[in-house]
């Protein structure tokens, strides 16, 4: 029992328990709070369905697009073309990180639905106004976007190739402007590579905070260390390489049969027509 004092001055018996709070509402707000939760893990769930799906379309696209370059490199005249050269090894060095990450998205995707990933991507729905929520949703869509990149470039080398684009026809003798433009295209390419790698490692320190994964471990040495993205990985590299040597085998046999064949043909139609066979006659035998 309590004491109180009414308006009028009086003392009136409280019962403690109309002090104390009432279960009932703690209870309520427990599982309000419950039924919140579990509606984001629900939406979370749904949004990362659609982002493997979209990962697994990105692997896929990559692994098309990684033998681009090694036919492109077999038309005559990409090689001395700046533009059509620096445009497939762009789309090389994007299509390479973009099969990397979107391989390493897959292999962690059942990291990505821990609490504190959730807490992020509700944080980061909210909107784009701090820095924080535009580096989560620019390292989810990194694949993506480097699937894009590479896909631009491929149309890029389409077009050079058609409309025969070549700056440095014009300034064939000209030996300070073409190497001006071989230095800016290797400026171009070190730092398109350097600027995804960069986006790839960001990620990789933001993950473990929110994967509750060993500090310091980055998206590089986490997958690496299964033995099945390592056969994976080993696996399609060998494959890019083999199709990369067996191209330019076929063209080599193909030019050196052409070449030869022509090479003899003519020997012997000059060697007949300054009689030098007409001089040597036939051995009986």
């Amino acid at each position: 029992m309590a004491c109180a004092k009414s308006p009028l001055g009086e003392n009136s018996p409280i019962e403690l328990d109309d002090i104390r709070p009432r279960p009932r509402q703690d209870c309520e707000a427990n599982l309000t709070a419950l039924d919140s939760e579990n509606q984001f893990r629900e939406q979370w769930e749904r949004a990362m369905t659609w982002l493997v799906k979209a990962w697994s379309i990105t692997c896929t696209g990559c692994i098309i697009l990684l033998p681009f370059p090694l036919g492109f490199f077999q038309i005559p005249g990409i090689d001395g073309n700046i533009y059509a050269r620096t445009a497939v090894l762009s789309m090389f060095i994007c299509s390479g990180i973009g099969l990397m990450t979107a391989g390493f998205y897959l292999q962690l995707k059942g990291k990505f639905k821990s609490k504190g990933f959730m807490k992020e991507w509700m944080r980061a729905s909210q909107g784009l106004r701090n820095r924080d929520a535009v580096d989560f949703w620019t390292c989810l869509c990194l694949p993506v976007s480097l699937f894009a990149w590479a896909m631009f470039f491929c149309i890029v080398t389409l077009l050079v190739i058609i409309m025969r684009i070549n700056p440095t026809n014009e300034m064939e003798f000209n030996q300070k402007q073409v190497q001006a433009w071989h230095i800016s295209s290797i400026i171009f390419l070190v730092t398109l590579t350097v600027g995804q790698v960069v986006q790839v490692y960001r990620f990789g320190k933001l993950l473990p905070p929110l994967t509750g994964t060993t500090k310091g471990t980055s998206l590089f040495l986490l997958p690496v260390t299964t033995p099945q993205s390592c056969g994976w990985f080993f696996r399609n590299w060998c494959w890019c390489w083999f199709k990369y040597f067996q191209v330019r085998f076929r063209a080599g046999v193909l030019d050196e049969r052409r070449t030869g064949g022509n090479m003899l043909r003519y020997q012997t139609v000059s060697r007949y027509k300054t009689g030098e066979l007409r001089h040597h006659p036939r051995k009986n035998g």
